[in-house]
């Protein structure tokens, strides 16, 4: 490896919660010589610039262009993001990821991150490498009938965080 592992958290919005708080977490606890992680938020959530704050105190650097911006428009901007990154981890079922990877020749590796069974079974799921449950009962991809959905639950595939 030529530099560091980069690492471009996706959030469809901040909320204060999990997903927020991993992003600290690793930016805290990995080496930045090693990795660099960031962070794109596609939609604002009014009351939630303490978590950008939050995110930048911790050495992430945070896009929120994509508060300005059409669908469409953040659809371009991620996939112009997307590019420069070795891994991306989306959370909270971003409905602009897959259109953003379908425009790019080379996909960074793709990790989805979400809370229930609705975001793990939402939209496609052939540019996913593993999705990453928050609990047991999601990782095993219970609950709601979504198990016999379209692109049901990998199994080998599904971490668990807990």
């Amino acid at each position: 490896m030529t530099g560091p592992l980069r690492i471009l958290f996706v959030f469809a919005r901040l909320q204060a919660g999990d997903d927020e708080r991993d992003a600290v977490m690793l930016a805290n606890w990995l080496d930045p010589v090693c990795y660099r992680i960031d962070a794109v938020v596609c939609f604002e959530q009014p009351g939630m610039q303490i978590q950008v704050e939050r995110l930048e105190a911790a050495g992430i650097d945070v896009d929120t262009v994509p508060y300005r911006l059409s669908f469409e428009e953040t659809v371009d901007h991620l996939a112009q993001r997307l590019a420069l990154y070795d891994v991306v981890i989306s959370c909270q079922n971003v409905a602009d990821i897959y259109p953003a990877l379908e425009r790019l020749h080379w996909r960074p590796a793709l990790i989805e991150r979400g809370h229930s069974a609705d975001h793990a079974f939402a939209g496609p799921k052939h540019f996913t490498s593993p999705y990453a449950a928050a609990d047991l009962a999601h990782a095993q991809c219970g609950g709601n009938g979504a198990a016999g959905s379209p692109g049901a639950c990998r199994a080998h595939a599904v971490l668990r965080h807990d």
